[in-house]
């Protein structure tokens, strides 16, 4: 009820909330809950990893999982490019099974933790396309964005056409 007690604690909460639902294949997820991954995999999980499965958030941010070589390397190319204020595109090429998924989990992870006002909008199904209506109206402005794309060859055209029309009040708050 506007006026209340409850109404007016609200007004001064921090937002905390995730935006909309988005788009079948794609999730959101918080900086906290990324924090919580930083735990031992349970037995089968570290097998299917090793036995070159898919790895999840819960995979990758384990402290079962090393953490690759080349996460410090892209997190501080990231932090150069952002603080230079100069457009950067970092692309991670490797054969199959080599770890570029775990890489880029654990880059997201290591760009954002610390930062609540952070938030991660991942493709988690490589076969949904890039719609930029969808992707587009999830990133509000009250939150700085890592959109992390596995597979990115698939969309990269489509990511790139969309950029064109991108909200000019999110310039600057939203990293691909």
């Amino acid at each position: 009820v506007p006026g209340s007690k409850s109404a007016c604690s609200l007004k001064k909460s921090p937002i905390t909330s995730v935006p909309a639902q988005p788009p079948k294949g794609w999730s959101i997820i918080t900086v906290e809950e990324l924090k919580r991954y930083n735990v031992a995999l349970e037995k089968d999980a570290a097998v299917r990893f090793f036995d070159g499965a898919v790895p999840t958030w819960q995979v990758a941010l384990s402290n079962t999982v090393p953490r690759r070589q080349i996460v410090g390397t892209l997190a501080a190319r990231f932090w150069e490019a952002e603080t230079s204020g100069r457009t950067t595109l970092m692309l991670l090429l490797g054969a199959g099974c080599e770890g570029k998924t775990t890489a880029m989990l654990q880059t997201a992870y290591e760009l954002t933790k610390g930062r609540s006002e952070w938030r991660v909008l991942r493709r988690v199904d490589d076969s949904q396309s890039f719609n930029p209506v969808e992707i587009f109206g999830l990133l509000t402005k009250e939150y700085h964005w890592l959109v992390v794309l596995d597979e990115s060859d698939r969309i990269a055209e489509a990511v790139f056409a969309a950029l064109r029309s991108f909200p000019r009040e999110l310039q600057g708050r939203v990293h691909f």
